[in-house]
C-alpha cells in the first residue's frame, strides 16, 4: 500500500513537472519569436488584425472550447464551465470588437456581446442552486490561481501600465506611438496565456475528481458492473 502510495505520488509529480516545463516553453518560445518578429517587421507585430492580435483570439476560443468541452464531458462541473466559458466566449468577442463593428455598424460588438451575457445569466439562474458551491470551490482550487491572475493581467495590468498617458509621464519626449500598443498587446497576451493554462488546470482537476469519485462508488458497491473495478482505477490516476 505504502509502495503503491509512493508510486503514484511520483507520478503525480513527474507530470506535474511536465506541466509547468511546457507552460514555460510555451511562453518563452512565443515571445521569444515576437522578439524575432519586431526586428523584421517591427510596424506590424502589434497591430489590429495581425499576428498578436490573432495569437490572442486564437487562445480565447481555445479555452472556449475547452470548456464547452467540460460541460459536455464531466456532468458534475457543467454548470461551472458552462458560465466560464460564456465568460471566454464574451471576452473573445469585446477582444475582436473592430471586426463586430464592422458588420454590425449600429450595434457593434455590445450586440453579441450582450446575447451572450444574457444567455449566461439564464445559465446562472438555471443552475443557481449548485452553482455558488462549485464557484467557491473553484476559488480555493490551485487553477484559480492561473484564472486570478490571468484576469488581473489582462484587465488591470495591461490597461494601466499601457496607459499612453501614464507612458508620456514616464519616458518624457522618448515616448513613441508604438510603444503603447506593444506594452498593452504583450500583456494582455501574456494574462491570455495564464487563462488558458488555468482552463487546462481546470479540465485536469476535474478529470481526477470524477475519477476518484468513481473510485469512492465502487468502495461503496462493489459487485456494480456499472463502475470501474478499483485497479482499473489506479490506472487511470497513474496515466494522469
Amino acid at each position: 500500500m505504502v509502495k503503491k502510495l509512493e508510486s503514484k505520488n511520483g507520478t503525480a509529480i513527474l507530470f506535474g513537472s511536465l506541466r509547468f516545463v511546457f507552460y514555460f516553453l510555451t511562453i518563452f518560445v512565443t515571445y521569444d519569436y515576437l522578439a524575432r518578429l519586431l526586428r523584421v517587421d517591427a510596424a506590424n507585430v502589434f497591430r489590429e488584425g495581425y499576428f498578436v492580435e490573432w495569437l490572442q483570439y486564437s487562445l480565447i476560443m481555445a479555452t472556449v472550447v475547452l470548456y464547452f468541452f467540460g460541460a459536455w464531458r464531466w456532468e458534475n462541473r457543467r454548470p461551472l464551465f458552462l458560465v466560464l466559458g460564456m465568460f471566454a466566449m464574451i471576452a473573445s468577442i469585446r477582444e475582436w470588437d473592430y471586426w463586430w463593428d464592422r458588420q454590425l455598424p449600429f450595434w457593434g460588438w455590445q450586440l453579441p456581446a450582450s446575447i451572450c451575457l444574457f444567455v449566461l445569466i439564464m445559465i446562472g439562474w438555471r443552475y443557481r442552486k449548485v452553482l455558488p458551491e462549485q464557484i467557491c470551490d473553484l476559488i480555493r482550487s490551485a487553477p484559480f490561481g492561473f484564472l486570478w491572475s490571468g484576469f488581473l493581467a489582462v484587465v488591470v495590468l495591461a490597461q494601466l501600465v499601457g496607459h499612453a498617458e501614464l507612458l508620456k509621464l514616464v519616458m518624457g519626449s522618448d515616448f513613441k506611438k508604438g510603444y503603447k500598443q506593444i506594452i498593452e498587446e504583450s500583456l494582455e497576451l501574456f494574462g491570455y496565456y495564464l487563462i488558458w493554462f488555468g482552463t487546462l488546470e481546470a479540465l485536469l482537476a476535474a478529470r481526477l475528481s470524477s475519477v476518484e469519485e468513481s473510485a469512492r462508488l465502487d468502495h461503496r458497491h462493489p459487485k456494480s458492473s456499472a463502475t470501474l473495478k478499483i485497479a482499473d482505477m489506479n490506472r487511470l490516476y497513474d496515466a494522469s
